[in-house]
């Protein structure tokens, strides 16, 4: 594979470390991590429950902040950008799945996958719309006015996919997103992601996993062990 063109690349990792204070223990979890991810390809962060894998991925949608090194999002530096910033920059630009599905109890799914754009402030019928055809291409149009509690895992993961694409994100950021599924829901909600990176206009999508099988669906795998990428 030839280089990347500078303008295909989104995000640059340049020399990232972190770590942990416990009492009077330090714990290294980022060990001076570099790479580069193309705009619309599918990363897969794979390693084992402590390699410093979520932790990374908490680094890109900035959720967490790095000790050392810098993380670039189409050039800008995430260490430009202030709070403020960096909360639009979320809201805007990154979509997130997690294991646990954070979907509101009272709300019914229709209303859940509203959320993030409500905050946005979009139009309200636009909305509405939005979050309703995503449900749809989630295979969710039976559920619009059913609540979390009424919905299967699975169910409550497609929602959640749904939801992190209501902003019409620049990036998906996805942390173990079949980890409490059984191997054929989870394989639906991975055919989702196949179906996503597949389209028109890819989202690009870095994926957090343990499992080497469902790593070889991404175009690349970055391996983390011990909080430094394997050769």
């Amino acid at each position: 594979m030839s280089e990347a063109e500078p303008s295909e690349i989104m995000i640059k990792v340049e020399h990232l470390e972190k770590h942990y204070q416990v009492e009077k223990v330090t714990i290294p979890v980022l060990k001076g991590v570099d790479f580069e991810v193309r705009r619309g390809s599918w990363i897969a962060l794979l390693g084992t429950s402590g390699s410093g894998k979520t932790t990374l991925l908490n680094l890109l949608g900035t959720l967490e902040h790095p000790d050392a090194g810098e993380i670039s999002f189409e050039n800008r530096p995430y260490s430009h950008m202030d709070r403020g910033s960096q909360e639009v920059f979320r809201r805007d630009r990154i979509g997130f799945i997690f294991q646990a599905y954070h979907m509101l109890p009272e709300l019914t799914i229709w209303e859940n996958v509203q959320l993030p754009g409500m905050f946005q402030g979009q139009n309200r019928k636009e909305l509405q719309q939005r979050a309703k055809e995503l449900l749809v291409k989630v295979g969710l149009s039976h559920r619009l006015k059913h609540r979390a509690g009424e919905l299967s895992g699975g169910e409550q993961q497609r929602a959640a996919i749904a939801r992190a694409l209501i902003n019409s994100p620049a990036l998906l950021l996805a942390d173990e997103p079949t980890g409490n599924l059984d191997s054929q829901t989870g394989g639906e909600i991975l055919s989702i992601f196949q179906q996503l990176h597949a389209s028109a206009r890819p989202v690009t999508i870095i994926m957090v996993t343990h499992d080497r099988n469902i790593a070889t669906l991404a175009d690349r795998v970055i391996e983390l062990r011990d909080g430094k990428i394997e050769a």
